[in-house]
């Protein structure tokens, strides 16, 4: 894999369950590392969900085959989040292709 074309710098958050002062259950995310990728539109697409609209679209991220990376972790690029969908390891070269969609928050 060739380093330049890692562009983009992301970063991989991990989520963590703590209580709460009342016993209840928080969600927070952990950052498990901070590192280059690169990242390709897919799709993009409008629509109507419970009377809002929503601008979803999902992308394609490459990164190093040595991060960890989980199907439970969040991505953050450019101040947004997005949801890993898919992991598709490439070893013969040396990286992993991550397809995400954005959360909508």
């Amino acid at each position: 894999m060739r380093a330049g074309v890692l562009t983009e710098v992301v970063t991989i958050e991990r989520p963590a369950i703590s209580r709460s002062g009342y016993g209840g259950n928080e969600l927070a995310w952990e950052v498990v590392t901070i590192t280059r990728a690169r990242v390709e539109f897919a799709s993009g697409d409008r629509a109507a969900e419970n009377g809002e609209m929503v601008w979803a679209h999902a992308c394609t991220l490459t990164l190093r085959i040595y991060h960890d990376v989980r199907d439970t972790d969040r991505i953050t690029w450019r101040g947004r989040h997005y949801r890993v969908r898919f992991i598709e390891p490439q070893p013969h070269e040396q990286r992993q292709r991550v397809i995400t969609e954005l959360i909508n928050e």
